[in-house]
């Protein structure tokens, strides 16, 4: 097959302006074809509502059934609907697994496939065998989707992507990386062919003098540089490097693509003006300074952050599961502090209920924990001043998770600043609505002590009195069908690094809930805390953890909720999938709080 494009020096000026016409007007469309995917994102929402309607019609609902009858008759359009949302379940399930690790997520692949398929697809119709026009056609339609490019990396809320898709920042950033390799690859094409013209016409030498050419090259070498540094393999090994260059280059590459070419310049005065608003937004409405107090959790490598509720001007509730970004701490309120030196950190307590006081928990790796942790033992329990951002999170489109039949988290090491407030934000509700059966839902843990089951042997574990044993034995509490929906699986190091979370829920209802487990997997040196009748000695078989949640009836609906090394991550889905296979219905939500 011969290649299709020619050199064509003999257009007429009709023909030339006919030829800018398309390359505007497949620009604009190519723009405005953003409408197709967000409307898709519509299509759950409608098929839901269709869904409803059809039961309330056939006089059924999604009600739990009647607690006498576990596997209640399914009849009229239920009967049809149940084995195409089952259908659907397994497809989203695929979707959501993960190619590979660090290669994102099915449903990330299928969108680059369809949006590059599009895209691409609007830069070859109607180009005929014009060479240049298919080159200059990849630059252009690259440069109508940069608005939508930017919009896909914000993080306020009142973001119009994040209101129109129902996903949150941290939910929309892998579409966002996609999308970004697929204008990077546009880009290539454009300048690779720009290039390859200029060889075959003998004056590469000669253009490269050029402005026009040595904007764009900085351009096409500027994008390169943004994609490269937000691989993987870069953002684990320095995220400051990441973040760095991928706000700076965000931003001067604007004025070079602006001088670039004249066509492209409305495209670039709309990024612009997103991007000033956006961060206009931010600057004025999430960022704050603050002063909090700083320490280290005794023999821990963790540091506890407690800063003020009302840090945030406006924010009156706060919801389980969210984040702020914190930035290294500086001398006064008066100095500057970069942006590209703030991360983030999940919120691990109930704010405005605990206490007025917001408390991040974090391990001290290097770069930003590490300056904080030095200056923490510097300063020795005092405050440090920070520039505080958020609160941010999907938590906000999260489901009424007590509508599901059970709630399974899973946590490991500070992965439970994540999930510890959601369950016990769970269990106040659970507790509020039936006050009488929360007493006696507790295990006899509440005098901090308790009795380990041991799967190793451990020297220096704090012993509990005789009669402390006695009160345990005979303390039998029984735990309420309500109650029981609630399962909590916290892997930790040592005991201490779980020290803060068992201290909050002791705070809050006396004692620990059952359905609480706790494995510990290092070795213990003369603890100085109780060790928790629900702890256990060894990594979590997580198997056996699935297996307990879902051997129930099969009509029963599972919330699941993992936060942890990405291993974890890795068993707990692939445990669970096994159920989703056979035809359970799952709510799966993995927070990610590793670079």
């Amino acid at each position: 097959m011969s290649w299709p494009y020619r050199f064509d020096f003999s257009l007429s000026p009709e023909q030339l302006e006919q030829r800018r016409y398309l390359l505007d007007s497949y620009a604009q469309l190519a723009q405005y074809s953003v409408i197709v995917p967000l409307l898709c994102f519509q299509l759950p929402l409608v098929s839901r509502l269709l869904i409803s309607q059809a039961q309330r019609i056939s006089g059924t609902n999604e009600k739990a059934p009647p607690e006498h009858s576990e596997n209640p008759p399914i009849t009229g359009t239920a009967r049809f609907l149940s084995p195409v949302t089952e259908r659907i379940r397994k497809i989203k399930w695929v979707l959501d697994d993960s190619i590979w690790p660090g290669w994102g997520t099915w449903k990330e692949a299928v969108f680059g496939v369809l949006c590059g398929s599009l895209l691409l697809a609007l830069v070859l119709h109607d180009t005929g065998d014009d060479y240049l026009h298919v080159t200059k056609r990849f630059g252009i339609v690259a440069a109508s989707q940069l608005p939508l490019h930017y919009l896909l990396s914000s993080k306020p809320a009142y973001n119009p992507i994040q209101y129109l898709t129902r996903l949150s920042h941290e939910e929309l950033n892998p579409y966002h990386r996609v999308f970004g390799y697929i204008l990077t690859s546009l880009i290539v094409a454009h300048a690779t062919l720009y290039l390859n013209f200029y060889i075959q016409m003998g004056f590469l030498t000669k253009r490269v003098k050029d402005i026009d050419v040595q904007l764009g090259l900085a351009a096409i070498t500027s994008f390169i540089i943004i994609g490269t540094s937000a691989s993987t393999y870069i953002r684990h090994y320095s995220y400051r490097i990441f973040y760095t260059l991928h706000i700076t280059l965000s931003f001067t590459i604007l004025p070079i693509l602006y001088f670039h070419v004249k066509y492209l310049r409305i495209y670039i005065l709309e990024t612009a003006a997103v991007y000033a608003f956006l961060v206009l937004q931010r600057y004025t409405t999430k960022q704050h300074p603050i002063s909090a107090a700083v320490s280290i959790i005794p023999n821990t490598s963790l540091i506890r952050i407690l800063l003020p509720a009302t840090a945030l001007p406006g924010q009156t509730t706060y919801r389980p599961g969210q984040h702020v970004f914190l930035s290294r701490p500086f001398p006064n309120e008066t100095s500057h502090i970069s942006v590209s030196h703030m991360n983030p950190f999940s919120i691990a307590n109930l704010p405005l209920e605990d206490s007025p006081n917001i408390e991040l928990i974090a391990r001290e790796f290097d770069g930003s924990t590490k300056i904080i942790a030095a200056a923490a033992r510097h300063h020795k329990g005092g405050s440090l001043n920070f520039l505080i951002e958020g609160p941010y999170g999907s938590a906000a489109n999260f489901p009424d998770l007590l509508s599901y039949d059970h709630i399974l988290c899973v946590a490991g090491g500070v992965g439970a600043t994540f999930t510890l407030p959601i369950y016990r934000d769970l269990l106040r509700n659970i507790s509020n609505s039936d006050d009488s059966g929360m007493d006696s839902a507790m295990s006899g843990i509440g005098k901090d002590t308790g009795e380990a089951r041991h799967r190793t042997t451990a020297s220096g574990i704090a012993k509990e009195s005789t009669t402390e044993v006695q009160s345990r034995k005979t303390d039998k509490a029984v735990k309420p069908a309500r109650f029981s929906k609630l399962s909590f699986v916290w892997s930790v190091r040592t005991v201490e690094d779980a020290a803060w979370g068992l201290e909050a829920i002791r705070q809050q209802y006396g004692s620990i809930p059952e359905g609480f487990e706790l494995f510990i997997s290092g070795k213990q040196n003369g603890s100085q805390h109780a060790i928790p009748a629900a702890a256990v000695y060894g990594r979590p078989q997580i198997k056996a953890v699935v297996e307990k949640v879902f051997k129930g009836s099969e009509s029963q609906r599972v919330a699941v909720l993992v936060c942890g090394p990405a291993a974890l991550g890795r068993d707990v889905r692939k445990e669970v999938g096994m159920w989703v296979w056979k035809g359970r219905e799952v709510w799966w939500h993995q927070e990610q709080f590793s670079w």
